[in-house]
């Protein structure tokens, strides 16, 4: 199940896609080739009978399917919208027009299923902030107190982890110098890898992406 069932039950949801499979050909053939560009235009193509408000709600409502497409896969949402719309006369229509807006090709379906996979099982890391803390020390003899620098580092993530979002925690100088020797060696091992890695085993585009070859 997708969100697009959780999302069913919301009347505004209901009725934006109902003004986004109602629009005429030129403009569903416009979000599509808008879409396409990766950039969505905030006004209706020139000439459309599309209304601004009606191009405003359907152009929200692809961008939030095409979201869902990208994180359950497109036969996921076609499943879900036929399911939320069994009965209806308007069915087979919404299934088509979605169909025309959001297929993908097979490569691009594929690069998409790789991206879900990466993101799948366990909490995924979506932000890092790192702060540096100087700490005041006293002075063991008479005199002025001195700092102690310490590196201050938040990890955000996509799902709680021991009931927080993020994790918080503290590298101290001598500390630092491991970490990114261990994050350069484990960068350095993947490379190594995915450049002897057969091509059906590795997708050429996810090759290009680790070894930055062309």
């Amino acid at each position: 199940m997708t969100a697009f069932t959780e999302f069913w039950d919301i009347a505004s949801f209901r009725s934006s896609f109902a003004a986004l499979i109602k629009l005429p050909e030129p403009s569903i053939q416009a979000l599509r080739a808008a879409l396409d560009e990766g950039s969505l235009p905030s006004s209706p193509p020139e000439g459309s009978d599309t209304s601004p408000d009606e191009w405003l709600r359907s152009r929200s409502m692809v961008r939030t399917l095409a979201a869902i497409r990208d994180d359950d896969g497109f036969a996921a949402l076609l499943g879900d919208i036929a399911q939320s719309m069994e009965g209806s006369p308007e069915s087979e229509q919404a299934t088509q027009i979605i169909q025309k807006l959001l297929e993908l090709d097979p490569e691009t379906e594929q690069l998409n299923l790789i991206r879900r996979t990466q993101y799948a099982a366990l909490p995924v890391l979506i932000s890092l902030s790192v702060e540096v803390d100087f700490r005041a020390v006293p002075s063991v003899a008479v005199g002025e107190p001195t700092l102690a620098p310490v590196y201050v580092v938040r990890l955000t993530f996509d799902e709680d982890i021991a009931g927080s979002g993020a994790i918080v925690f503290q590298v101290p100088d001598d500390a630092t110098d491991t970490v990114l020797r261990r994050l350069e060696e484990a960068k350095n091992l993947r490379t190594s890898i995915a450049s002897r890695l057969p091509g059906e085993l590795l997708h050429e585009k996810i090759r290009q992406e680790i070894c930055g070859d062309g």
